[in-house]
């Protein structure tokens, strides 16, 4: 399996003239300088821009029934397909 890691900018962030970020893609809001990863482990402040790690690597994938999702009325008996990353 060929891995295309790519560092992608993080799309909901504050910038701040000191080099910190502010991530506010989940409720810990975490304010980040240079190289530090917020608690996600999925996000990292390069030279005051937040990246995203995770972007386009699968970490997991499933088949299974419709019941277990939060859709289970639409189309009961039905399998579909979850799939998931980290952070």
């Amino acid at each position: 399996v060929q891995n295309n890691y790519q560092l992608v900018e993080t799309r909901l962030q504050e910038k701040f003239d000191d080099g910190c970020t502010v991530c506010n893609l989940c409720r810990w809001r975490c304010r980040l300088r240079h190289g530090q990863r917020g608690f996600c482990q999925a996000h990292v402040n390069r030279n005051g821009t937040l990246y995203n790690l995770s972007y386009g690597i699968v970490s997991s994938a499933d088949v299974g029934p419709i019941e277990d999702k939060p859709v289970r009325h639409f189309r009961p008996g039905t399998k579909v397909l979850s799939v998931g990353s980290y952070g």
